[in-house]
């Protein structure tokens, strides 16, 4: 008889924060624009390896960040284009993902169990749009805060199995509209 299927109790394991001294930021003159560089020799960085002499089979690391917005009340801001840089090599017993929760909306990068993946330095663009283009007519402050968490999480299936991914960086800017962009009128409702 074949045994029966059973889990046991989980443990909750550790999750790693970047140390925010590792971490450094360039923002342009005119302010439109930041690069968040993730990694120091000395502090860490974004980076998780698994595999032999490794017996861990999962490992997350993860990293929040926050910055101030003033932002033109004039409809001009629509919101932000994100590029997300990184490094993955893995084998088909491995999955990596990358869970980017920035500026209010979510991205979600995965390379999964399966699936090769030889030295690839990846480049993953997203836009998350300013709260006004996505809530209809009503009207609403832009974010007075751009903040973000960028979780990378990576699994295998046995110690044999490798893997190597890493987040390097990540480029803001800010999406502006050559003018201010007017409300959405209201359509009224059909009488029926």
């Amino acid at each position: 008889m074949a045994p029966k299927f059973a889990l046991s109790k989980p443990g909750v394991t550790k999750t790693t924060s970047l140390n925010p001294k590792a971490a450094s930021a360039i923002v342009s003159a005119d302010g439109r624009s930041v690069a968040i560089v993730f990694g120091d020799p000395k502090l860490g960085d974004l980076q998780i390896g698994l595999g032999a002499p490794e017996n861990a089979l999962s490992a997350t690391k993860l990293v929040t960040f926050r910055a101030k917005v003033t932002a033109p009340a004039d409809r001009s801001f629509f919101g932000y284009r994100q590029i997300l840089r990184g490094f993955v090599n893995k084998g088909k017993g491995s999955r990596v993902v990358i869970v980017a929760d920035i500026a209010g909306m979510t991205e979600l990068i995965e390379y999964p169990f399966g699936e090769e993946v030889e030295n690839e330095d990846f480049v993953h663009a997203f836009v998350s749009p300013d709260v006004n283009l996505t809530n209809g007519t009503e009207e609403v402050a832009p974010l007075s805060e751009y903040a973000g968490t960028i979780t990378l999480l990576v699994q295998t299936r046995s110690p044999e199995d490798r893997v190597l991914a890493a987040i390097d960086s990540l480029d803001v800017e800010a999406l502006l509209a050559g003018a201010p962009v007017e409300a959405p009128k209201q359509t009224p409702a059909k009488k029926r």
